[in-house]
């Protein structure tokens, strides 16, 4: 008679595994949904009229009152599309990149406010503080409480832009030919796709890292623009790379 297999440990833990934490992201405003459908609708028709369209839906809703209820849910719309796409153009500026080290302040318990809801919070793979899964209430009382835990601004330690002049794109350009000698440098930095799960550099890569950019002191390749960028960039990641050490934390891009 055969007996019944039981699951190996570990697929069985996998199953009860808790969901991967997430980071901090804002959450879409409630609009009103007949609304927003009314307006993609009106959007997909000839610019020149698109104007009389709006106009007529007005006139068609009924009374003052609830003419001006349309407006102003028409105009929360209009107003957040204009702010999400800015945003969206500072984030993803072309050539343009950024690297911080995040604080351990949570870790070592130096907050000066306790989280709002400690039971989702979880420090992500980028050393930054996300949680597992929030409502939009606690995503909101999240995003109030990480803003000022503790004395870092968002958690922040050091780090900003990198570069000084130059675009990145410029400065890979140039050491894409090298990609063998330096692996960490142009292949996970250089060519980092910013604001993805794995954007960041683990402990064990920050020390190869470290070792590329002592490497990288004695470096020309040939182009004193470049040269002058990368003595600057060089500078800004051993930065990174002494406190990342420091605090046996990943580098975030």
């Amino acid at each position: 008679m055969k007996t019944k297999r039981s699951l190996p440990a570990r697929q069985s833990a996998a199953k009860t595994a808790r969901p991967r934490p997430q980071p901090a992201t804002p959450t879409d405003p409630p609009f009103d949904r007949a609304v927003a459908k009314k307006l993609l609708k009106i959007s997909k028709l000839p610019k020149r009229e698109q104007r009389q369209a709006i106009i007529n839906w007005l006139q068609s809703v009924g009374s003052p009152g609830r003419i001006a209820e349309i407006r102003k849910k028409v105009q929360q719309i209009l107003d957040y599309s204009e702010a999400a796409a800015k945003e969206s153009n500072q984030r993803h500026l072309p050539g343009e990149l950024c690297a911080f080290v995040y604080c351990d302040c949570y870790e070592r318990g130096r907050l000066k406010h306790s989280p709002p809801n400690p039971e989702i919070v979880a420090v992500l793979p980028n050393g930054d503080l996300g949680y597992y899964s929030a409502t939009p209430k606690q995503h909101d009382a999240f995003v109030a409480w990480r803003t000022h835990a503790c004395r870092h601004p968002e958690g922040r330690l050091t780090g900003g832009k990198l570069g000084h002049a130059l675009p990145i794109g410029a400065v890979r350009d140039a050491l894409s030919p090298h990609h063998s000698a330096f692996p960490i440098f142009v292949g996970k930095v250089l060519n980092c796709v910013p604001h993805t799960y794995s954007s960041h550099l683990t402990l064990k890569d920050v020390r190869k890292l470290n070792a590329e950019l002592n490497r990288l002191r004695t470096f020309r390749c040939g182009d004193r623009k470049i040269d002058r960028e990368m003595r600057y960039l060089r500078g800004q990641l051993k930065q990174l790379v002494r406190t990342a050490l420091k605090l046996r934390k990943p580098i975030a891009m």
